[in-house]
């Protein structure tokens, strides 16, 4: 009998909207006719879940996704999906609590709940966009990486002194070394095999969108027209060049990295003596205060 004096308001409301619920679906029932059967029938109602799923896809959020290298499994629906689950249940939790006057949640908690649907918004100046472009900038260093390893795959080729094999072959001999940069050279096999390399190329630094892939294709497009000598020297030339490019990259990261070292020491040094200073302080100001009482 507490329980119910207690929850008095809670149950209340509960088997009022339980009777307006019941009393809905009688008055659906009744105005319910053959010419109405298909708008509550499974067609109906999956057209109606594929025009909401419609709703929440966003094309400048997929196209941002998808030019930064996300995971094809993070679209702009299932996005905005959890965005618009979280921030109904705040609404939820808050309406609640107003109407039967109870604190459920802190209101520090519910205010961290109720910023992430707007901190998931992947646009400046929200959160979620410089977590896009710090996983982008991880992946245009694996980009790198793989394209100095095609560097030298190709240099390789063009190494011996016959001509080498048509660049077909060799792309397609190199597929299984790769892994990041793999399905846009896939993607280049058809045109390659056509002899259509321009449009191949082309569409390889598309695909990836690094300064390092355009200079790549710009340069396979010249070594086509060059003879195996030429080529070679070409080739070689680009791939120091991008070695030095890599080497100073990685030498700004761990300088980066050692600043953030130093700056972490310097504050955890200067937390360490703060907490001795105010240690100091409270001994100083207890023993000042029996020497006054002793005076």
């Amino acid at each position: 009998m507490n329980y119910l004096a207690e929850h008095f308001k809670l149950i209340y409301l509960v088997v009022v909207a339980g009777l307006l619920l019941l009393s809905w679906y009688f008055m659906r029932k009744a105005q319910y006719d053959e010419r109405r059967k298909n708008r509550y029938g499974i067609k109906s109602i999956k057209r109606n879940i594929r025009i909401y799923r419609k709703r929440l896809e966003n094309e400048e959020f997929d196209l941002f996704f998808k030019k930064n290298g996300l995971p094809k499994w993070i679209t702009s629906e299932r996005l905005n999906l959890v965005r618009f689950s979280i921030l109904i249940g705040v609404l939820v939790i808050v309406i609640y609590g107003l109407i039967t006057r109870t604190n459920y949640i802190d209101i520090t908690t519910l205010f961290l709940w109720g910023i992430i649907p707007i901190a998931l918004t992947p646009k400046k100046p929200y959160p979620m966009h410089f977590i896009v472009m710090m996983f982008q900038k991880k992946r245009q260093n694996e980009i790198s990486n793989e394209i100095y390893q095609l560097y030298n795959d190709l240099k390789s080729a063009y190494q011996v002194g016959d001509k080498p094999k048509s660049s077909y072959y060799l792309i397609q001999e190199a597929l299984p070394y790769f892994k990041v940069i793999r399905p846009s050279l896939e993607k280049m096999l058809p045109l390659l095999e056509v002899k259509n390399n321009g449009v191949a190329w082309d569409q390889f630094a598309n695909e990836l969108n690094t300064k390092e892939a355009e200079t790549l294709g710009v340069v396979m497009k010249e070594v086509e027209s060059l003879k195996t000598e030429q080529a070679y020297l070409l080739l070689e030339q680009k791939r120091r060049e991008f070695s030095n490019d890599l080497y100073n990259r990685y030498t700004e990261i761990l300088r980066k990295r050692k600043s953030i070292i130093y700056v972490l020491v310097v504050v955890g040094a200067l937390t360490v003596f703060l907490n001795e200073v105010t240690v100091f302080f409270m001994w100083y100001k207890e023993v000042m205060a029996v020497v006054n009482q002793m005076g």
